[in-house]
């Protein structure tokens, strides 16, 4: 009885097996493309900040920021342009070096 019952295992093993990878195919060549969300309609473009304008070959933006070591002309242009009080996105084309 336990022979029987092992083998009556392997042949359910066995025929599953491909019956998943044939699952897994046909799910894999159904088209499950999402549809494409079109924007709102009528609605304006977002408008661009000045630094967005000054530097339009930066694609994710600019970060006004500097990390590296600051001139001391930097320094005082930054101070007059009040960037430690500025809020993004609205920070001073002054803030950023040149």
């Amino acid at each position: 009885m336990k022979f029987r019952l092992t083998r009556t295992l392997q042949i359910v093993a066995t025929a599953t097996v491909p019956l998943a990878f044939v699952g897994a195919i046909a799910l894999a060549a159904t088209n499950t493309e999402r549809p494409k969300l079109d924007p709102i309609p009528n609605t304006p473009a977002p408008e661009r900040t000045l630094a967005e304008l000054a530097f339009p070959d930066a694609p994710y933006g600019v970060d006004p920021v500097v990390t590296g070591p600051r001139s001391a002309a930097l320094r005082a242009r930054q101070d007059g342009a009040g960037c430690a009080e500025a809020v993004w996105p609205n920070v001073p084309v002054d803030c950023y070096p040149d």
